[in-house]
């Protein structure tokens, strides 16, 4: 997991594709405030701030994300 905590070799900023976030607000492996900060940072972005959701939101509703994802 070394690679993980390596500086990234660009800068968010330059990233023109529409990016979707979805984050659990009460995730506690990657806090809120990461999402917070990508959307902020990302110049095209939707995002799916979920209430009551943690890290593995995705198990329960996947048909959700990807539905919003293919359109």
């Amino acid at each position: 997991m070394y690679f993980l905590t390596l500086p990234w070799q660009f800068n968010l900023k330059d990233i023109q594709t529409h990016i979707n976030i979805w984050h659990g607000r009460d995730d506690n492996l990657i806090g809120f405030p990461v999402a917070e900060y990508l959307a902020e940072t990302l110049k095209n972005t939707s995002t799916y701030f979920l209430n009551n959701n943690g890290h593995y939101f995705l198990f329960d509703q996947w048909k959700e994300v990807l539905g919003q994802t293919i359109k």
